[in-house]
């Protein structure tokens, strides 16, 4: 399921590995297929269907799939200092995260974090949760625990990344904001997740805009130079860089209008990098 934003959520079905051999190109395949596919997606009774297209595709997937494209928006920054490294954020630590142990904690986060605000977010279970999220980036998913509480509710965020490009993508992020902010959450989590010699060079992060208007918003509230946002360059600049790939149509209709409706409405569209394909 994916969440429609809001509070909503919608039954989805994914089309992916979309491809025609070069022998067989401009025959009408993969039209074929796609009608077949749509019809299957019809049959068993699902809300919406998406699909991640590159630019160049857009256009087959909208004239013979009818799907429309949405934006997500995403940022780049600089990295700056780790200077002051260690656990300077009282009483917090991390580590990597456990399944199923830390699964109940991080389900309910994401939920409230992700799932809540974003529209097009998948919606994760526990079997997601523990069959695929810890197998897809569970050698990668740092914890921000708090050593002060027992159980379950001492996870206070989390945090994976991976290099892309020359340099590093957030493929996954919450924070429980009552108990920290997310940019000292993020700091802390980056000096564990960077590898070494990218701590000590400059480094680029890609990230969800809206991830990075929380930083921006809690800097302005503590000063520029203070020590939890220190880890941007923020002299360096911010770069736009969205991702226009994801595409919807509309299996059946549904109130609010789905996921567009959302979007139309205010709502922002994020598909974090751990559940892409």
């Amino acid at each position: 399921a994916l969440s429609a934003g809001r509070g909503g959520t919608l039954e989805a079905a994914g089309v992916g590995e979309v491809c025609t051999s070069p022998t067989h190109r401009r025959r009408g395949l993969s039209r074929a297929l796609m009608k077949d596919a749509i019809g299957a997606m019809e049959g068993i009774g699902v809300d919406v269907s998406l699909l991640h297209a590159a630019p160049e595709l857009a256009g087959f997937y909208n004239e013979g799939g009818g799907y429309e494209s949405v934006t997500s928006e995403w940022s780049v920054v600089t990295l700056g200092s780790f200077a002051g490294g260690g656990d300077d954020e009282g009483g917090l630590v991390v580590r990597l995260a456990s399944f199923p142990g830390d699964t109940e904690r991080l389900m309910g986060l994401h939920r409230l974090y992700s799932e809540s605000r974003f529209a097009g977010c998948v919606v994760r279970t526990e079997d997601y949760w523990n069959d695929y999220v810890s197998k897809e980036i569970g050698d990668s998913l740092y914890v921000l625990v708090s050593e002060m509480m027992e159980g379950e509710g001492k996870i206070a965020g989390w945090l994976s990344i991976r290099p892309r490009g020359g340099r590093f993508q957030l493929r996954d992020f919450g924070v429980d904001r009552d108990m920290i902010g997310t940019s000292r959450a993020m700091r802390r989590l980056l000096m564990d997740a960077l590898p070494k010699p990218e701590k000590e060079a400059v480094t680029e992060l890609h990230l969800p805009t809206a991830i990075l208007e929380e930083v921006q918003s809690e800097c302005k509230e503590e000063g520029k130079a203070s020590a939890s946002s220190s880890f941007i360059d923020w002299d360096a600049g911010v770069k736009e860089e969205n991702d226009v790939g994801w595409m919807y149509r509309a299996v059946r209709k549904t109130e609010g209008g789905g996921v567009k409706g959302a979007i139309e409405e205010g709502a922002r569209h994020l598909i974090w990098p751990t559940d892409s394909f």
